[in-house]
């Protein structure tokens, strides 16, 4: 089954309304938390999430009571954090899935600077 497909983004920029931002939330979790943190967030901020927005839980282990993405550490990867591997490949995953959430709107990087000295 073939996967639907953004427009061109040269298209997709002249179809933008400021007003109506296309965004995606990504949640990182894992599975001990599925049964407490995860509808904490449905039941909260995600009701909130409006018309143009999706919400996507990622987790270490798939779990059909959960709509979530299972990742899985890169082969060799070694874990120092729990969670923390996980960044990575989700984003992957959305770049490569973007269509299944809405074609949403990639953000320009935010990047802070120290002011500089006098």
């Amino acid at each position: 089954e073939a996967q639907p497909q953004c427009p061109d983004d040269r298209i997709w920029a002249a179809t933008l309304k400021p007003e109506q931002p296309r965004i995606v939330y990504s949640v990182l979790t894992g599975y001990r938390h599925h049964r407490t943190r995860v509808p904490a967030v449905q039941q909260t901020w995600a009701r909130h999430i409006g018309e143009h927005a999706s919400l996507v839980f990622y987790s270490d282990l798939e779990d059909l009571t959960v709509p979530s993405v299972q990742l899985e550490p890169p082969a060799k990867e070694l874990i120092y954090s729990a969670g923390a591997w996980r960044n990575f490949p989700a984003l992957v995953h959305l770049h490569d899935h973007r269509a299944r959430y809405g074609c949403f709107d990639w953000a320009p990087p935010l990047v802070l600077r120290a002011p500089h000295p006098a």
